[in-house]
């Protein structure tokens, strides 16, 4: 395959991964990194998008994005 695409196809390819930014959370919660600061676990979850697991100390929580990543939610316990 990158006998195809070539040398300068790759360093193309490569350069371009590598300057994708990184996301940023505008509202570090917990162990959650999400979009907005938390609002009802129960409306985000109806409306989600995006629901993930993380642990926060011993505790694990479940965050979520919905609308389009305008609205997050985060439950723990």
């Amino acid at each position: 395959m990158f006998t195809r695409i070539g040398v300068g196809g790759l360093a193309a390819a490569t350069a371009l991964v590598a300057s994708e930014a990184p996301a940023s959370a505008l509202c570090p919660y917990f162990c959650c990194n999400l979009a907005y600061c938390p609002g009802s676990y129960s409306y985000c979850v109806a409306h989600k998008n995006y629901i993930w697991g993380c642990y926060s100390g011993a505790q694990f929580c479940q965050c979520c994005e919905a609308n389009g990543n305008t609205y997050s939610a985060i439950k723990c316990g």
